[in-house]
């Protein structure tokens, strides 16, 4: 089978939560790939993405490592856009069993958080929007993340509030927000999906 038949199978076992078989297949497919960085990262990334779901952090990390190698070299942004969004993903199943972050302080954060604690969730969403827009015209991306994560508690806020959230994380190249991000990701029961690009 060639490169690209391989790359689509691995791609179909993904897709069907077969992620033992993918990395089969992404073994093969890799040699074959050579001298076709697109198709390389791709394979890598979605080889990161079956450890990941199978709990293999190491050789996920190492993956990563090198997708974003054979991304930069070729200018591919939209590999490197996947591997960012997947070492977001890794961080958030790597920090599932972290104990929960300490209370924040009397901050605009704190007080949204402090009014979704004592069951107001309507003042709580609302405070936290504030909060998000003073921070973004401050210019200040933690204190927006934390914002957001903060809205997140609110019903039917948690998906788009945390993928604001690892998106204002991943500009701002902070890992202690994107380690935020992903124990906020954790807390809401939002899984962040990986990123498929070139396909």
């Amino acid at each position: 089978m060639s490169a690209d038949g391989l790359a689509l199978e691995v791609y179909r076992r993904l897709q069907a939560d077969d992620p033992r078989g993918a990395l089969a297949l992404a073994a093969d497919a890799l040699p074959l790939a050579a001298g076709r960085p697109g198709l390389e990262a791709r394979l890598r990334c979605w080889s990161a993405q079956a450890h990941i779901e199978l709990g293999a952090f190491k050789p996920a990390r190492e993956a990563l490592r090198a997708a974003l190698t054979v991304a930069q070299a070729a200018g591919d942004a939209d590999g490197e856009a996947a591997v960012a969004q997947l070492r977001l993903q890794l961080s958030a199943r790597q920090l599932a069993a972290a104990p929960p972050a300490a209370e924040l302080p009397d901050t605009p954060v704190g007080r949204a958080a402090a009014a979704f604690d004592r069951g107001d969730p309507e003042a709580g969403a609302r405070l936290a929007r504030e909060a998000r827009a003073a921070a973004a015209a401050e210019g200040d991306p933690r204190e927006e993340v934390m914002a957001l994560l903060a809205l997140a508690r609110a019903p039917g806020e948690a998906e788009a509030a945390v993928r604001e959230a690892a998106d204002v994380a991943d500009r701002s190249n902070d890992m202690n927000l994107v380690t935020a991000v992903a124990r906020g990701a954790r807390a809401a029961g939002v899984v962040l999906p990986p990123l498929i690009f070139g396909a």
